[in-house]
């Protein structure tokens, strides 16, 4: 596993989340964390990586192997994760503190975000008591979501693009020189390209910042939307 304490500067100031897990949300103070697994409902999380968007900028990237459900030399993955990292890897289970941290502390974001929830949920049903973050972190939750989707977010904010894709909406919105740069920098050698969980993370962040940079949304905005009124404009967000 590999923990990069790095800070890149995205240009522009947004929102940050509160450092205390529970604490009202004030002054528009907000995280948001990006995640990606890769795997299946059979084999489990093979590989996650997430990454931290507050401030204007990314942050404390993850990434990690997990030990497959069923075993060594079983697994054969088409997303080309070699079995020998998986076999030596810390099962997924070893990590709940830290997905908890996450979620207690800012709010979840991935692209097409209903698999990422399911697999969450299928491994630890409950985060335990969490902060809402509908309610601005003053009352407490016990649920993995809700979840920023950048994909339906995509689809509102910019609707009639021939594919919402991660790579597709990205290079779509000049995002994809940005994207493969923060991919050189952060992630593994060998995963730096799409369907790696830590550069598609790093993907599904970049699109909620252009969605906070050009809507002057915060992220409680954007979680309406994405589960709001359809075929919301960039003019219609405060």
């Amino acid at each position: 596993m590999r923990i990069l304490r790095q800070i890149y500067q995205l240009g522009r100031c947004v929102f940050s989340f509160p450092h205390e897990t529970g604490a009202v949300v004030l002054a528009g103070q907000w995280k948001v964390y990006a995640i990606d697994f890769e795997g299946n409902g059979r084999d489990g999380v093979l590989e996650f990586g997430a990454i931290c968007l507050t401030g204007g900028k990314l942050q404390n990237p993850l990434e990690s192997f997990c030990r497959c459900r069923r075993g060594a030399g079983i697994f054969i993955c088409r997303r080309k994760i070699p079995d020998v990292s998986t076999a030596n890897a810390a099962p997924i289970g070893d990590f709940f503190e830290r997905f908890r941290s996450m979620r207690g502390n800012g709010i979840l974001a991935a692209h097409h975000a209903s698999t990422e929830d399911a697999l969450l949920r299928s491994m630890w049903p409950s985060p335990g008591l969490v902060p809402d973050w509908h309610g601005l972190g003053a009352s407490a939750a016990a649920t993995w979501g809700p979840w920023i989707d950048s994909h339906r977010l995509a689809q509102k904010f910019w609707p009639g693009l021939d594919s919402y894709a991660l790579g597709d909406t990205l290079a779509a919105l000049g995002l994809g020189g940005k994207w493969r740069e923060l991919g050189r920098l952060l992630c593994s050698p060998e995963r730096k390209k799409m369907h790696c969980a830590l550069y598609d993370a790093i993907g599904c962040a970049l699109l909620v910042d252009k969605c906070l940079a050009e809507s002057g949304a915060s992220p409680i905005d954007l979680l309406r939307a994405a589960h709001g009124t359809p075929q919301l404009r960039l003019s219609e967000m405060p």
